[in-house]
């Protein structure tokens, strides 16, 4: 078996990656799985690590908005705006991609999704790499994502040689997917980045519905899902046995007692601790082997939104 190892030598990773492997890195968001995006190869190996569809396309990473142009086929004015006010950061911005990215990066799509990170570790890295990073979330396909080299050892284990220790991720979600028409800017998937903040850039921001052909990840109904079943606290259909199920909650309230164990994302209604929470409590939560695991909405505003979509992703049942 592979033998994994967590560490924190960036050049061992630049290295790892150059020879067409797959290192698992830190972002401000959630740790990802990088590979050299060019290598066709070495983005197949993580889409079989993850065991993930290859209708499923990755994100591209990338030092800064220079190296976008060679990603991207064109840069609209309004693309470059956003990632000079939110770069290097959690938004990713959707692309006519360029003809020397291949299919499988973008899931045969003729869009390219790019983002410049902003975890000092990682920038570290890109700087030194001759090619951006091809970067999925570093867990297996639909489970929760990993926001610590732990958690990233606890899925991947003997699966990939180097995990590049970053410490916790600041944001816990993962970032915001747009794409931009003229002078509006569609969100293909809620993160990071609110929409009030993207309408500091343009007013106009609408929520998008993806066709058929996904330019962004993170849109299959079920995702986010650890081993126990959730159940959103709007379920009456389940009996629950209280004894064997742990609440997920938000906000200053009374909680209940009758459940096993109850943890709260942020006892002072504060969106930011709550996403930063949000992964690392359903980890935490699913290492305790309940029968369920019930978690109560957010208010569907401002970040709530992004964090109530990995909820009800989580809670879906196939």
């Amino acid at each position: 078996m592979l033998q994994t190892i967590i560490g924190t030598d960036i050049y061992q990773a630049a290295s790892l990656l150059a020879k067409g492997e797959a290192v698992a890195i830190p972002t401000e968001t959630v740790y990802g799985l990088g590979c050299n995006t060019y290598s066709d190869s070495a983005v197949r190996n993580v889409f079989n690590i993850k065991g993930r569809p290859t209708n499923n396309p990755l994100i591209v990473h990338c030092y800064d908005i220079n190296a976008v142009g060679n990603i991207a086929a064109e840069v609209p004015d309004l693309a470059y705006r956003l990632f000079e006010h939110f770069s290097p950061g959690p938004l990713s911005i959707v692309f006519p991609k360029g003809n020397h990215i291949p299919d499988i990066v973008t899931a045969g799509n003729d869009t390219v999704a790019i983002r410049i990170p902003n975890h000092p570790v990682t920038r570290q890295l890109l700087e030194l790499l001759p090619f951006p990073v091809a970067a999925p979330s570093a867990n297996k396909f639909m489970s929760v994502s990993p926001t610590s080299a732990l958690h990233v050892h606890q899925q991947l284990n003997g699966l990939v040689p180097y995990i590049l220790d970053g410490g916790e991720a600041d944001n816990g979600i993962e970032s915001t997917v747009v794409k931009v028409e003229r002078d509006t800017i569609i969100v293909l998937r809620q993160g990071s980045v609110t929409v009030d903040e993207l309408q500091q850039v343009s007013k106009n921001v609408i929520t998008g519905k993806p066709d058929k052909k996904l330019e962004s990840p993170g849109l299959f109904k079920k995702h986010y899902s650890p081993n126990t079943q959730v159940i959103l606290s709007t379920d009456d259909t389940i009996d629950i046995d209280y004894n064997n199920t742990a609440l997920l909650t938000f906000g200053d309230k009374e909680q209940s007692h009758k459940y096993k164990v109850i943890l709260n994302l942020s006892p002072t209604g504060n969106m930011r601790e709550a996403a930063k929470n949000l992964y690392k409590y359903l980890h935490d939560l699913d290492a305790l082997n309940l029968k369920y695991i019930v978690v109560e909405l957010l208010p569907d505003i401002g970040l709530g939104a992004a964090i109530n979509d990995r909820l009800k992703r989580a809670a879906t049942i196939l």
